[in-house]
């Protein structure tokens, strides 16, 4: 048997590692769009709410209190969705270098 054919079955095993590992860098790569994408509408929900706020209507103690509220609490929504897309940043970023 020639060296070239008994290669064959390292060079199909590590083939398919290769693949698997492009495969799992794709899937992080598509949950870090998909994050950023989510990311991005808070921060277009929260722009819209407060250039809402501003229209003219004379808000009481407690509704401008709860708007208050609701932006600080869209806020804290905003950073964790920031750390979350860090988070699968690195994941991609480590399935890069296991592809490498």
């Amino acid at each position: 048997m020639k060296r070239s054919q008994r290669m064959q079955p390292v060079v199909g095993l590590a083939a398919r590692q290769e693949q698997a590992a492009l495969d799992a860098l794709g899937r992080a790569r598509g949950q870090v769009a998909i994050a950023e994408d989510k990311l991005r509408q808070l921060r277009d929900y929260r722009d819209e709410y407060r250039a809402g706020q501003g229209d003219g209507q004379v808000l009481d103690l407690s509704r401008l209190q709860a708007a208050r509220y609701f932006l600080a609490r869209l806020d804290d929504v905003i950073r964790q969705q920031g750390d979350e897309v860090r988070r699968l940043e690195a994941q991609a970023e480590h399935a890069r270098q296991g592809w490498l």
